[in-house]
């Protein structure tokens, strides 16, 4: 292979790992926020739940 031919590789190889890692990073930060948003929901459900059962006990206590 010629030097320009290893050239030209080397920068394809670059841009694969670069654009593969940053797709990566972007998948992972979204994921992250839904989960967190998610987890957020859940746990306004449960408390709102939790508080719900406790009020309801303490009137009929």
């Amino acid at each position: 292979m010629s030097a320009r031919s290893l050239g030209l590789l080397a920068s394809s190889i670059t841009t694969v790992l670069v654009t593969g890692t940053v797709t990566v990073l972007v998948v992972a930060t979204v994921f992250t926020s839904v989960a967190a948003g998610v987890a957020t929901v859940v746990l306004a459900t449960v408390v709102a739940t939790v508080f719900d059962a406790v009020e309801g006990w303490l009137r009929t206590s």
